[in-house]
Formats: structure tokens, C-alpha cells, sequence
């Protein structure tokens, strides 16, 4: 049998003084319902507005903290395998933004693919971040003196982009006679049922519109089929 807690005896004992008065039975009721609430006011800690705002910021310290240490890892790695032994805040600023445009240009991915641009973008407020802290004096962002830090951040986005990364889903491989060919040998395309009929007449319109699109968009013309 469950042990009752002392409260929980308290509510039982007065169940067991209940009359047949229904006024008794009313205040009584009130009493069980009070009773049963400080039962379990203690499973509930006191939270307020301020309490939820704090902790959203701590967590999102905490998110951008491990970021921080991470990308900072990932360019210390950078910097001893160029030979390089001090840490960045006590490289001068004409060599760490050399450094910086290498590190650019060199990083990638564990299994060797390119970072995304805004990874990549990342990394380098990341390594600001760190020299902050450090009252190294010079941003990375800002300053004049990363400036060519910067450029080659900006083309090395822009090649990525060029290369189908980022947010903007990569465009289809066009379909090639071979491909054709196989569709048709397997019936996926033809006049043997409808659906075949419907398929085979909406791929070359397909096709054409892809020719089309790819000859106009570099002329800036807006295709038919858009």
C-alpha cells in the first residue's frame, strides 16, 4: 500500500468528518480543492517575463560561444599549418590579414567540399568576435587595414554562389539523348498508354523551355515559358 504524505492524510481525514449537511458538503469541497492546490504549487517554480528573456540570451551566448571556439580551432589549425605559432591577437594586422585571405581561399569541409557562403562568412565574424575580445584594437569587418580580407571574401562568396551553394536550390542537370533514349526503351515515354502520351508530349515542350530559358537569361530577356 502507497504511503500517504502528511498532507494527503490531512485531506483524507476530512473527507471522513463529512456530514449529510450540503452546506458542510460545500465548505468542505472548497477546502479538498484548496488543499489539493497546495499539493502542488511546489512542482511549479515561479517564472517571470524577465526570467524567460534571460534565459533565451543565455542560450543563444552559449550557441554563439561554440561557434566562436570552433571556427577559432578551425583557423589556428590554418595558421600552424602555414608555420605560424602566435596566436592571432599578437599578429600585427598587415600579416593577419594576409593569413585571413589565404584561410579564405584554403578552408574546407571535412570530406573536402566547399563551406557554404554564409558559413564561410561566419568563420570570419567568428575570428572578429575572438580579437574583440582580446582589445586587439583593429576589426576585421571595418577596418580599412582588412580590407582586401573582405574582397576576398566577398568574390570567394560570390564564386560559391556560382557553383549552386548557398540558399538558392541548384538548377537541374538538362536531360541528354541518352536519357531519352532509355525513357522511351522503357515506356516511360511513348504512345503505349496515356499517361506515356501525356508524358511524352510535355517533355519536349519541357526541353524547350529549358533551351529557352538558358539562351534568354543570359540577354536579360524574359523567357515565354517563365
Amino acid at each position: 500500500m502507497e504511503k500517504l504524505s502528511t498532507d494527503e492524510i490531512a485531506v483524507e481525514l476530512l473527507l471522513s468528518d463529512v456530514t449529510n449537511n450540503d452546506e458542510n458538503l460545500q465548505e468542505i469541497d472548497f477546502q479538498i480543492i484548496h488543499q489539493k492546490h497546495f499539493l502542488q504549487c511546489d512542482r511549479f517554480k515561479k517564472v517571470t517575463s524577465e526570467d524567460v528573456d534571460i534565459f533565451l540570451e543565455e542560450q543563444a551566448n552559449i550557441n554563439t560561444k561554440k561557434k566562436t571556439e570552433g571556427d577559432l580551432k578551425l583557423f589556428m589549425a590554418f595558421l600552424q599549418s602555414q608555420g605560424e605559432q602566435r596566436f592571432p591577437e599578437l599578429i600585427p594586422p598587415s600579416d593577419l590579414n594576409q593569413h585571413i585571405s589565404h584561410f579564405i581561399l584554403s578552408v574546407r569541409k571535412k570530406g573536402g567540399d566547399e563551406f557554404e557562403p554564409s558559413s564561410l562568412r561566419g568563420m570570419i565574424s567568428s575570428i572578429d568576435r575572438y580579437l574583440r575580445t582580446k582589445s586587439y584594437g583593429v576589426s576585421i569587418i571595418t577596418d580599412i587595414k582588412f580590407d582586401k580580407s573582405r574582397s576576398v571574401l566577398k568574390m570567394k562568396m560570390m564564386d560559391l554562389k556560382k557553383l549552386g551553394k548557398g540558399n538558392k536550390p541548384r538548377a537541374s542537370d538538362p536531360i541528354s539523348d541518352q536519357d531519352l533514349q532509355k525513357m522511351y526503351e522503357a515506356n516511360t515515354l511513348g504512345a503505349d498508354n496515356p499517361i506515356c502520351i501525356r508524358c511524352g508530349s510535355s517533355v519536349p515542350c519541357t526541353l524547350e523551355c529549358g533551351q529557352e530559358r538558358k539562351h534568354t537569361s543570359s540577354s536579360g530577356v524574359t523567357s515565354p515559358c517563365n
